[in-house]
């Protein structure tokens, strides 16, 4: 997720101003760094990071750690 972020030029403050505007939806740029670390969120958010940055959800979910 991290590299999509950044070949679009968009610090994690900046996206959370986007994901705000065209979805409607709050996402700290704290959240977007602990998502971009593999850490757990809502499957709203998660959503909308991954439809605004293009992300297929199975390759975006593969790189989260597995818990067992």
């Amino acid at each position: 997720m991290q590299n999509k972020r950044k070949l679009r030029h968009l610090s994690t403050h900046e996206l959370s101003a986007e994901l705000f505007r065209v979805y409607g939806i709050s996402v700290s740029a704290m959240t977007i760094s602990r998502v971009e670390r593999g850490n757990v969120i809502s499957s709203d958010k998660l959503f909308a990071i991954a439809s605004f940055l293009e992300i297929n959800l199975t390759e975006f979910t593969s790189s989260f750690p597995t818990v067992k």
